[in-house]
């Protein structure tokens, strides 16, 4: 038996929200950071340090999905996933535990894209280059692998098109995202963003198999050509009573400028999708410098050029021009985990993962990227079911033999 035939195992979605307006209003814009040790699971080159970045981070059970490209100057190496540990404690310290490749997925392709986890599946984009114009697929992955230490597999591949007066072309994807419909014979819904344009894909069937021909996802409708936030990292959430909504992880520009979440509606019917209007944004502060960004631009600059003159260079190249176009925000890794059926945690990461772990004292630090988190706010106590009332009368209070009270009128 297979592991996605294990129900045991299996988390056929995730959690259903009461109310996905009031849990998003609940996030706090105090985000904690933690850090990660990469510990020789790089996942790309000095040289490719220069493109290459993190583009997406999913939630499974304790453990964080991230993706990295992988872009080198000569040559298609294969992309990055790193598996990590969830870490609660703020200004902790981990290690990756794992890196895998996405060779498997298609050979040849650099680039994975933003990805969301839905139960024990994920959808992650992954196109064969940054070029805007390039050919894309969207991976359904099965996640319970990584119980057994082994890297997750795809079970099916959607090619991502823009869907357009009945025309179906073929397009890059950035953001990716990954909910089930409300319900037992609910279909599992597939969003993916490239710019501005929205396309939505529904599974045939209300399962997911180990079979991949089983596995069909259609295109609904036309493709939303002016989704309001554009190239943003994108997460899908179902309400308990069916609603479907969208939230968008968006920045300005490269610098995490008005690092922001952004909430809106769909409404996906059998051969129509359709998007509300803005229903609400917050501001996602970033706190501050990554010490990960820090320590590799200031303090051991000077030891990483000596070692690795390339991984230098980019440092130095950065550093002049802005440091923090290598620190935290939705314009890198981002994602989003839906904990409980109130609250959801939001995520970003540096840039890249510096790899400074790898270098020799007098470096020696275990900083290679972080992680910021914003989470939602403790809900308030629920107010006791009772009412206060005045008695306007005049009356007196008589004890009774077994224990009740009569009321009787005092006048």
């Amino acid at each position: 038996m297979s592991n996605i035939e294990n129900v045991s195992k299996t988390m056929l979605a995730n959690i259903e929200m009461n109310n996905v307006v009031a849990a998003f209003n609940r996030v706090s814009p105090n985000g904690t950071r933690v850090f990660y040790e990469s510990y020789h699971n790089y996942p790309t080159s000095s040289l490719g340090l220069y493109k290459s970045h993190f583009k997406g981070i999913a939630s499974y059970n304790d453990k964080l999905i991230f993706t990295h490209t992988n872009l080198v100057p000569l040559g298609n190496p294969p992309g990055s996933i790193m598996i990590a540990n969830k870490q609660q404690t703020p200004g902790g310290q981990d290690s990756i535990s794992a890196l895998y490749n996405t060779a498997p997925y298609h050979s040849g392709w650099s680039h994975p894209c933003s990805a969301q986890a839905c139960g024990s599946f994920m959808a992650m984009g992954l196109q064969q280059s940054d070029d805007s114009n390039c050919e894309a697929e969207i991976h359904i992955l099965d996640l319970t692998s990584l119980d057994n230490g082994a890297q997750p597999v795809s079970i099916a591949t959607i090619a991502s098109v823009n869907s357009s007066g009945g025309q179906l072309q073929p397009c890059a994807v950035n953001g990716v995202a990954m909910t089930k419909e409300h319900g037992p014979d609910g279909r599992y819904i597939i969003a993916g963003l490239q710019g501005n344009a929205l396309t939505i894909y529904r599974s045939v069937n209300s399962v997911l198999s180990s079979n991949r021909t089983d596995n069909q996802f259609i295109v609904v409708g036309e493709t939303i050509q002016d989704f309001p936030r554009s190239g943003a990292g994108i997460a899908l959430i179902t309400e308990r009573h069916g609603a479907i909504f969208i939230i968008a992880q968006d920045t300005d520009d490269d610098e995490g400028t008005n690092n922001s979440i952004y909430l809106y509606q769909l409404t996906i019917n059998d051969s129509t999708v359709s998007c509300s209007a803005q229903i609400a944004s917050k501001a996602m502060p970033v706190p501050g410098l990554s010490e990960a960004v820090r320590y590799a631009t200031g303090p051991a600059l000077a030891a990483i050029t000596v070692e690795d003159p390339i991984c230098g260079a980019f440092l130095t190249a950065f550093s002049v021009k802005d440091v923090n176009l290598l620190n935290t925000s939705f314009r890198w890794g981002k994602g989003l985990a839906i904990t409980s059926p109130d609250d959801i945690e939001v995520y970003a990461t540096d840039r890249d993962d510096l790899t400074t772990s790898k270098f020799s004292w007098p470096v020696d630090t275990q900083k290679d990227f972080s992680l910021v988190t914003w989470a939602t706010d403790p809900q308030p106590p629920t107010p006791p079911n009772y009412q206060t009332r005045i008695w306007e009368s005049g009356s007196t209070f008589f004890t009774e033999t077994d224990g009740t009270w009569l009321l009787a009128d005092f006048d």
